[in-house]
């Protein structure tokens, strides 16, 4: 086997392979500091604005926040009546 032709490829490869990770290192920031301030507006924002986010989660992604949470809950016997108990309590915050 002639080793020239790994050490040619991954001098061709190995620069994509920095940009993927830089790129990926940079979007997992952006997604951070979005969630965050998507999170902090739900929470504290003004009614307009988590109407806005609200709506963004809901319709946009299609997917309400609790489903995954919902799902993984269910599969517990304890944590999912715990879950029930607190997304009442939720609803009622936000009446």
């Amino acid at each position: 086997m002639d080793l020239t032709v790994i050490v040619d490829g991954w001098r061709l490869m190995g620069p994509g392979l920095v940009m993927t990770i830089m790129v990926s290192i940079c979007v997992m920031i952006l997604g951070l500091f979005v969630g965050l301030l998507g999170g902090l507006a739900l929470l504290y924002g003004p009614l307009p604005l988590r109407l806005m986010v609200r709506g963004y989660v809901d319709f946009v992604r299609g997917t309400p926040p609790r489903s995954p949470v919902r799902t993984s809950a269910s599969w517990c016997g304890a944590a999912s009546a715990r879950f029930q108990r607190a997304r009442v309590t939720r609803r009622w915050r936000w009446a």
